[in-house]
């Protein structure tokens, strides 16, 4: 199956050459594709220098845009399986295996991973915290009755 991992980035000079090398070590078999939401660093410079896919957007678009663009890549270029690995670091390139594992086995077609579930994991700021709770609580307030 072919596997493309997908990093968005936006301003991630700093951290972007370790992400891909961190992918290359747990899955050497993917193809990596950096797409750069128009970066104003040397984030796209970087990504060429390491020989991965790139693609480039004109003008910061966000996430959304910028995950969509990779999608887009995966579909119309044949690959089985698509990752986000985001350009900041935050995700571990080692649960990458993990997370491929059951689609390669079969045993489902879609994955999704989380850092909050394991002890010592992603640790959260207090706002995001508040913002989660809050969001939470509304959802439970407010459940869609359908309308």
């Amino acid at each position: 199956m072919k596997i493309l991992v997908i990093i968005p980035v936006f301003n991630e000079e700093e951290t972007l050459r370790g992400v891909i090398l961190g992918i290359r070590s747990f899955v050497s078999q993917a193809d990596i594709l950096v797409v750069n939401d128009g970066s104003t660093d040397s984030t796209g410079r970087i990504a060429r220098e390491e020989g991965v896919l790139v693609l480039e957007h004109p003008y910061n678009m966000g996430i959304g845009a910028t995950m969509q663009t990779g999608f887009i890549y995966a579909l119309r270029n044949g690959y089985d399986i698509a990752v986000q690995v985001d350009g900041d670091g935050q995700h571990h390139p080692e649960s990458l295996p993990f997370l491929v594992k059951p689609v390669l086995e079969g045993h489902c077609n879609l994955v999704v991973g989380s850092r909050y579930l394991s002890d010592g994991g992603f640790k959260s700021t207090l706002p995001r915290k508040l913002g989660i709770k809050f969001f939470s609580s509304l959802i439970w307030i407010y459940p869609n009755k359908g309308h």
